[in-house]
């Protein structure tokens, strides 16, 4: 059971250094993805390298790597941390989040779902997987969570509501596909979403989902969850402001203008966060969610 001890990292110092790693990796994709999206869904069309495609309900399904992986590594390595209920939780919590995108959000989806270019598909179930890994890892055999307190509640409460928030407005935007257009303004086959935070937010699913990771590396008080954190708001937010100007520029002036100011201003903030967060920052992180 342990024979792959010696070559996984053993220390939150390890782990720090191959997110470190990664999280570059991220910054320079979600740089290129603000200029070029990455072609999937509504802009698979964007990049064509074979012409080889996957459909989009089977690529939805080949995500539960993502929860399959916490279970390989709960097989394979010595699991220190699973005699604690907390560490336990938080994994669960990991994991119910793919279980949900992998076997229960497919189902949502029209036989008409758009299709995934296979680089694109690959890409995502490959990083998928390789952050199952690192999460999995640091939760069953590196960090322990002591203790819940009032930080490790606002957690649970925030990863809760995220999670609802999430599932609720990707259901809101199933529904549009199911609809004949009636009462609603359509170009093609998109909609301009309506109900709950759509009102407020172009891409209210993807806020649900952000505030989800946060509320887990709240829970957890972990470097790779919180760097997780991160690396969603980057991928994800650019991801959202591209909807944003793909309603705008589909719609014109049919789409709500409220929600333009609401979605600038939370652009520009992150912007202004990423241009001024110094080395020494990431330091001080490291030294508040790292357990020596």
């Amino acid at each position: 059971m342990d024979i792959l001890e010696p070559l996984l990292p053993t220390t939150d110092e390890e782990l720090v250094t191959v997110l470190g790693i990664i999280h570059v990796i991220g910054a320079i994709i979600t740089f290129t993805t603000a200029i070029f999206p990455i072609p999937y869904g509504r802009y698979s069309d964007t990049v064509k390298f074979t012409g080889i495609t996957i459909g989009g309900q089977n690529l939805w399904r080949c995500f539960c790597v993502t929860w399959i992986t916490p279970l390989i590594v709960g097989m394979v390595t010595p699991n220190r941390m699973l005699v604690h209920p907390l560490n336990v939780l938080a994994l669960l919590m990991y994991i119910s989040h793919y279980v949900y995108r992998s076997m229960i959000y497919p189902n949502l989806f029209m036989k008409n779902a758009s299709c995934w270019p296979i680089e694109s598909a690959m890409t995502a179930i490959l990083a998928c997987a390789f952050n199952g890994f690192i999460q999995s890892f640091h939760l069953l055999n590196v960090h322990r969570i002591n203790g819940l307190g009032t930080v490790g509640l606002l957690g649970i409460f925030l990863f809760v509501t995220g999670l609802s928030v999430n599932v609720y407005h990707d259901k809101l935007l199933a529904n549009l596909r199911q609809k004949s257009g009636k009462g609603q303004t359509r170009a093609g086959k998109y909609h301009i979403p309506r109900g709950g935070l759509f009102e407020y937010i172009s891409a209210a699913n993807y806020f649900g989902e952000i505030v989800e990771w946060w509320g887990l590396a709240l829970f957890t008080r972990g470097f790779p969850q919180v760097m997780f954190g991160v690396t969603t708001i980057a991928l994800i937010g650019v991801r959202g402001w591209q909807h944003h100007q793909f309603y705008k520029k589909t719609f014109g002036r049919a789409y709500p203008p409220q929600r333009k100011k609401r979605h600038i201003r939370k652009v520009y903030l992150l912007e202004e966060i990423i241009q001024n967060f110094p080395t020494r920052k990431i330091i001080i992180l490291k030294k508040m969610f790292i357990k020596h």
